[in-house]
């Protein structure tokens, strides 16, 4: 709707501004129903009542001229004539200027026929009555009696007929002036009541409209915000927004959303990545302790083998030191006597033979400490990369000056032989 494009400063200055225009719309309306019923009313006492009166007080004048006509006319008094004649002229005046205002009020075709007709019959009441009051001044009373019975009484009965009909006309204009009035009164009374409910009922519509379109989306951010709060960011963004401050409102939260989201997802990749290196890592740990395992355990059998060929070693070079020991017996031998050359040529053949099996021995030895050499640098290289501990470095180093001792009883033996 139009108002969700404005802001709720704009939106309640528009509801607002809207009742109160109602209302001086409704308070425009009410004065201008017064014043119309203000003119009628008016019109009703300055025209229709006034002439109501004025059509009152002609028949009024008009009744008591017969009525001062028939004293004079059945009177044997002809003094009456003169004694009437100022009420008589005041009144013919008073009569006329009545019925020019009322002649001048008679708008209608029906009412200025009815005015045409009254003044044709007061001509001839006005003619009728002076002709009783000359009679009466002549001292003819029979013929005034007779002037008043069959002209004057039938004219003047006419003439105040006609002025009745003027006067109930009058009248009912003015009934009908104070019925309009009334009725007026009523409809103004009841578009007034109309119109105030109208307006109640419009602002009570537009103040729920106004309330619901600033509570809904606040409730919306609240609900939206209580769920962020406890680590819920499924929701999701709508589809549009309100140009207001609840609108802004919801964007922000939900572009708040989005980032958490975009974030979650991030920090939950980088998890996974370290989970898998980490799983990783263990089996290269793994990996790596069977490895160090099976290098300490090739070192165990290298040392062990070692020993041997210590032990071995060490057996020959007893029996090296004899054959030495025996060829000095021999050479002393020798030089004591040349008889038992031979015996020792013979000695000597034997001792040369077993000092050929000796070098023989002495080469598989040599060959042997070779191997073991290669092996203990195997091993060192091996342990050493991947450091897999301290005891491995220091198994080198012992395993190695194992290997050159071992050699060097064979290297002496060769270099004897």
């Amino acid at each position: 709707m139009f108002l969700n494009q404005l802001s709720i400063a704009k939106r309640l200055a528009c509801v607002l501004g809207l009742i109160l225009s109602l209302s001086l719309l409704t308070s425009l309306f009410a004065v201008f129903k017064l014043q119309q019923m203000g003119e009628v009313t008016d019109a009703m006492l300055a025209v229709n009542l006034k002439t109501e009166r004025a059509a009152a007080d002609w028949l009024r004048n008009t009744t008591a001229g017969v009525q001062r006509a028939a004293a004079i006319a059945k009177s044997s008094d002809p003094s009456l004539v003169e004694y009437f004649a100022p009420a008589t002229a005041a009144a013919i005046s008073e009569t006329n200027e009545l019925q020019k205002y009322v002649e001048s009020q008679m708008v209608t075709p029906e009412q200025k026929a009815l005015n045409d007709k009254v003044s044709e019959l007061r001509k001839g009441y006005l003619s009728a009555r002076e002709e009783v009051n000359k009679l009466k001044k002549a001292g003819d009373p029979d013929g005034a009696a007779k002037a008043f019975a069959e002209r004057f009484e039938p004219t003047a009965r006419s003439y105040v007929a006609a002025v009745q009909e003027v006067a109930t006309g009058q009248r009912a204009q003015l009934d009908a002036a104070a019925k309009r009035n009334d009725e007026l009164r009523s409809q103004t009374s009841m578009l007034l009541v109309v119109c105030g409910l109208v307006s109640l009922l419009l602002g009570l519509v537009l103040s729920w409209y106004l309330s619901l379109s600033i509570t809904r989306p606040l409730k919306l951010a609240e609900a939206s915000a209580r769920d962020i709060a406890n680590l819920d960011l499924t929701g999701q963004a709508q589809a549009s927004y309100s140009n207001d401050e609840t609108g802004h409102l919801l964007r922000a939260i939900d572009q708040m959303r989005t980032v958490l989201q975009t974030a979650l997802q991030q920090v939950r990749g980088v998890v996974d990545n370290i989970s898998t290196a980490s799983h990783q890592i263990a089996s290269g740990n793994q990996d790596l302790s069977a490895r160090t395992e099976s290098a300490a355990s090739s070192l165990q059998e290298t040392a062990s083998s070692m020993e041997e060929l210590t032990s071995t070693v060490q057996h020959s070079a007893d029996a090296a030191t004899q054959a030495s020991m025996l060829a000095n017996s021999a050479a002393q031998v020798a030089q004591r006597g040349g008889d038992v050359v031979a015996q020792v040529v013979s000695t000597m053949d034997e001792i040369n033979n077993s000092s050929k099996k000796i070098s023989d021995i002495i080469g598989v030895i040599d060959s042997i400490a070779f191997q073991t050499n290669i092996l203990a640098l195997n091993a060192a290289v091996e342990a050493a990369p991947v450091q897999a501990s301290k005891a491995a470095a220091l198994l080198w180093w012992p395993a190695k000056c194992a290997a050159w001792r071992n050699a060097q009883p064979m290297l002496r033996a060769r270099s004897r032989a």
